[in-house]
């Protein structure tokens, strides 16, 4: 900016100490013969030392071009100058000038050489820079890329971790969606569907949404086209933009485009689809295919941890239910007589218990087989659950013995219920190698308090009962 301003300043002096000798020379000219030659004739050294001053200024500030011009412009001046004072020794200023011309010339050529080469030099380091800047940035990205990767990577360890922790598959559903939405980021809803074998169709299982779309989204527990598209193909599915994907004519399909981007990916157990798990954002382009391959990875983990539930489940119920039957088995029966009788002396509530069993089951076995014998047990299970409520226990005591605990219930009422169970039995036919058959089964019935204080001494009063209906001719439910 000082630069400029010396530059401008140095332009009008030029012009200034060129206008000075021009117009006094072009006056003297104009005089010729009448003024006072012996006075133009001081002022000229001056006036042409004006010119050499005022060209030396023009290179400064006007540069090569400004500084030839000023040269052309001033030879004419002193032609006048020594046509005015009649001396023809004044053309010599024309070889000053031409010496200050010449090299000032010279100069700005090479200056301009310099200042070309020096561009050029500047305009490489600029390039180099810009170069470097790039690789920096792109050094910058991709450090930020696998910064997140490697963050990803972590969370993926822990989840695998929580979910080695997790034997429940109600904590293992919700904890595959949560971390799948902080894993993966950019979502408003998570959903979660688990197959119904028997309806061959998604029911939905679990879900979590972000604060904005609370009010806004409906919730809908139906699968929509794309997770049936999912569960179809058994293969992921990225959709960026749920209104332009040609595989799907969302808005002639009725349902409300909540969401305008999703990724969903099947959840695969023994080779066969057994849920999916999808992402959606109401952001179009929200989700990249690496957010796809992410999510499948944390399937295949989520899928491993709910195997692994359903088979820990497994082996606890095979533990406590009998095989057969799956009713609970002797040893976890007395287990729970135990918790119960402390329960009912606490809270001084009623408690009855009923064993029964298979009259001349044997003889089932042996006219008809053991595949005969174990079709009547099952028989008789069906009919003590669909005659009793979830609240008792029902258990396979023995061999053909089956003994029920009514929590809160008398003797007097177990007892009609017992009489209620004995003549479904009794009623019920069962196709044994193409015989209709009929089977009745005899019935103790005994009660907390009333028949006995403790667990043991519980269950042999109601085997004594029990006994006692069979000595009585079978068929029969005996409490005292």
């Amino acid at each position: 900016m000082q630069n400029s301003k010396f530059k401008i300043a140095s332009t009008l002096a030029a012009i200034i100490f060129f206008i000075i000798p021009l117009f006094i020379f072009i006056f003297s000219f104009s005089q010729a013969g009448i003024g006072d030659v012996g006075a133009l004739d001081y002022i000229a050294p001056y006036a042409l030392m004006f010119l050499c001053l005022g060209e030396l200024l023009a290179w400064y500030g006007l540069g090569r071009a400004g500084g030839v011009t000023f040269f052309i412009a001033s030879v004419p001046v002193v032609i006048l100058a020594s046509l005015s004072l009649r001396s023809f020794i004044y053309n010599f200023q024309i070889l000053i000038l031409a010496g200050i011309a010449v090299p000032s010339f010279l100069f700005y050529k090479q200056k301009n050489a310099i200042l070309i080469e020096t561009q050029e030099e500047a305009e490489d380091i600029q390039e180099e820079q810009n170069m470097l800047n790039a690789r920096i940035k792109k050094g910058a990205e991709l450090t930020k890329a696998l910064t997140k990767k490697l963050d990803r990577y972590n969370k993926l360890k822990d989840l695998g971790e929580s979910f080695n922790a997790k034997f429940s598959l109600g904590d293992i559903y919700q904890l595959t969606i949560e971390r799948s939405c902080d894993i993966i980021g950019k979502t408003d809803e998570a959903k979660l569907f688990l197959v119904n074998d028997d309806a061959n169709d998604l029911d939905f299982c679990a879900r979590k949404i972000s604060a904005k779309v609370q009010s806004r989204a409906k919730f809908s527990k139906s699968a929509d086209i794309f997770d049936k598209w999912v569960f179809e193909k058994i293969q992921p599915l990225q959709v960026s933009d749920v209104t332009k994907d040609f595989r799907f004519d969302y808005r002639e399909s009725g349902e409300k485009n909540q969401f305008n981007s999703l990724i969903i990916v099947p959840l695969i157990i023994d080779r066969r689809i057994a849920g999916i798990l999808r992402l959606a954002s109401m952001e179009a382009q929200a989700y990249a295919a690496d957010d796809l391959r992410l999510l499948d990875f944390i399937s295949d983990l989520s899928s491993a941890a709910i195997h692994n539930a359903r088979l820990y489940i497994k082996t606890q119920e095979l533990a406590i239910r009998d095989s057969l039957t799956g009713l609970y088995v002797h040893r976890y029966f007395k287990e729970r007589l135990k918790e119960e009788l402390t329960r009912c002396r606490e809270a001084k509530d009623a408690l009855s218990i009923v064993m029964l069993d298979i009259d001349h089951f044997k003889d089932y076995n042996d006219k008809y087989g053991h595949a005969a014998g174990d079709k009547v047990l099952k028989g008789i299970t069906e009919i003590m659950r669909h005659n009793t409520k979830d609240a008792n226990i029902l258990t396979r005591y023995g061999g053909e013995e089956f003994v029920a605990l009514f929590p809160g219930k008398d003797k007097e009422q177990t007892k009609a219920i017992a009489e209620h169970i004995r003549d479904k039995i009794q009623s019920a036919s069962f196709m044994l190698r193409r015989q209709d058959t009929k089977v009745t089964a005899s019935f103790g019935v005994a009660a907390f308090s009333v028949d006995a204080s403790g667990d043991e001494e519980l269950l042999k009063k109601v085997d004594f009962f029990l006994y006692q209906a069979k000595r009585q001719g079978r068929n029969k439910v005996c409490s005292s």
